[in-house]
């Protein structure tokens, strides 16, 4: 499995200034037309082309609408009750079951750690999605792959009844699941799901700790509010520091000669050339 090894300022060329930038110039009444999407639906629409990529504009649009969305009363700033009502849920929502075991622990985990990072558990989200889609469209054995997807997206038991959950489900909206259920299974919250958490039924616990956490995080000054530049550079940061390509260790000199020809592109405003995969925006911005 290749590794995603790529460094660089090209993806998403989009940091934290630039998007504080482009963010301070949107006013209150277009955040509070946004508001609530994010905030009241399970899954929001970013691939917006549906091309299986989220370029500079389809990730500037999503931090947006948002930010827009949890500052409530439209004030430019964040409070730790406006992100608690937004991302809190009182209770617990169960999962629909499903067939993780030991045994697929085994053939998750790449690198035979005992663990399964959030980049293998990526990976093999998206390749379950796209074996699906080929088993839909050959009308192959749909059991097996149907089977294996269930194991990264999130469904509650409703929704796992319906065939037709899987069927319609979207490259975008598969990834914010797969994403929830990394989130989910990781239950100590160190980037890794061990065997006895990949075995487990989670469930979406939010209470006040987690959203105090999160907030945290957010609230780079500690001012206990966070602004619409924080929120901006706290989304876009793992982005600009994600990989544009999937290379072999040590990379070529073809691939030096590539980046640096998607580098003057991104200098030059070419949104085409900055994209990454809507599965690694997802995840890296949950």
């Amino acid at each position: 499995m290749a590794h995603l090894l790529r460094t660089t300022a090209v993806a998403l060329a989009m940091g934290g200034t630039a998007f504080a930038a482009h963010a301070q110039d949107t006013g209150s009444a277009n955040r509070m037309a946004d508001a609530g999407s994010y905030c009241d639906a399970a899954w929001t629409k970013v691939d917006a082309d549906g091309d299986g990529m989220v370029n500079r504009q389809e990730a500037q649009d999503a931090i947006e609408a948002r930010f827009g969305a949890i500052d409530k009363d439209g004030d430019g700033n964040i409070t730790r009750v406006e992100y608690f009502d937004c991302t809190g849920t009182p209770g617990a929502l169960p999962s629909a079951a499903a067939d993780r075991s030991a045994e697929n622990f085994a053939e998750a985990d790449a690198n035979q750690d005992e663990a399964i990072s959030r980049d293998e558990f990526r990976e093999l989200a998206e390749i379950s999605y796209d074996n699906v889609r080929e088993a839909m469209v050959t009308e192959a054995g749909r059991e097996e792959p149907f089977s294996a997807l269930r194991r990264y997206v999130w469904m509650s038991p409703d929704e796992a009844e319906n065939p037709q959950t899987m069927e319609s489900m979207s490259k975008d909206e598969a990834a914010q699941r797969s994403a929830m259920t990394f989130d989910t299974l990781d239950t100590n919250d160190d980037g890794m799901v061990d065997t006895e958490e990949w075995t487990a039924r989670p469930s979406a616990e939010r209470d006040e700790t987690w959203a105090d956490a999160r907030f945290d995080a957010l609230d780079a000054d500690a001012s206990d509010s966070v602004s619409e530049q924080e929120y901006g550079e706290a989304m876009s940061r793992p982005l600009d520091q994600t990989t544009t390509a999937s290379v072999d260790e040590g990379g070529t000199a073809q691939d030096d000669a590539q980046a640096g020809q998607d580098a003057q592109g991104a200098e030059a405003g070419d949104a085409g050339v900055v994209a990454v995969p809507v599965y690694t925006f997802h995840f890296l911005t949950y």
